[in-house]
């Protein structure tokens, strides 16, 4: 019987396999959250006595309903751009405040993206969406984001 050593092309193996089995382990649990079945929304029933379906009934649009919606993008909320050569994808944290605070103050509705699709349910919806998202969009928008409470949606790399 041959003896085990360690040394580091047996460390370099052993570590590998414990990596694949902490992913597995961590892909078993993501997927069993993402296959459970959401609860069901009861049947209701209306002033008729008719029973319908109120997860379905609010999910459609109005038959003669047509919308847009306003996209902001931004990518690097920073006070500073160095050298960087395309300074039309940076904006300095207090213009950034400026325009929330506008979107906030006309009554404008920000959205989630993934609610684009429900746009009848505001009157005015507003996309505010963050590409490239490092570090300083936490230190710079975000404490914006909190301070108007409006929604976002960010996009990481």
């Amino acid at each position: 019987m041959k003896k085990f050593k360690l040394n580091k092309k047996n460390l370099l193996i052993i570590s590998i396999i414990f990596i694949a089995i902490i992913i597995g382990i961590i892909l078993i649990f993501v997927g069993r959250n993402i296959h459970k079945e959401e609860k069901a929304i009861p049947y209701i029933e209306d002033s008729k006595n008719e029973i319908y379906d109120k997860k379905k009934e609010e999910e459609l649009p109005p038959s003669d309903y047509t919308a847009s919606v306003p996209i902001f993008m931004y990518h690097f909320i920073l006070d500073d751009y160095g050298s960087y050569p395309d300074v039309e994808n940076f904006l300095k944290p207090e213009t950034l405040e400026e325009q929330v605070k506008y979107i906030v103050d006309n009554g404008y509705e920000p959205i989630f993206c993934n609610e684009l699709d429900k746009l009848y349910k505001y009157k005015k919806p507003v996309a505010l969406t963050f590409d490239d998202c490092f570090v300083y969009f936490y230190n710079n928008a975000f404490p914006i984001i909190k301070k108007y409470n409006v929604k976002v949606t960010v996009f990481l790399i």
